[in-house]
């Protein structure tokens, strides 16, 4: 799902819903993974504040075993 997204054969609306799926843990963590990629895309096109909006909804999703969240811990921190 996120290499469909990465490499623009899915758009993030789409990408997003997907990500919503499954048992309430599973959800949160492909939300968690979603969060992160769409913000590393806005961030790529220079959309810092977007970038960090969603960096932000990947650590509200509270997954600390993904390495996704974690990353976004360090960018949003980042982009403070």
């Amino acid at each position: 799902m996120a290499g469909q997204y990465l490499t623009g054969r899915m758009d993030e609306s789409e990408f997003l819903m997907q990500a919503k799926g499954g048992s309430s843990e599973e959800t949160r963590k492909h939300e968690c993974d979603a969060y992160y990629y769409v913000a590393m895309n806005h961030l790529l096109a220079q959309q810092p504040v977007i970038a960090r909006e969603f960096f932000q909804k990947s650590i509200e999703t509270g997954m600390k075993k993904e390495v996704e969240y974690h990353l976004a811990e360090a960018e949003f921190a980042r982009l403070r």
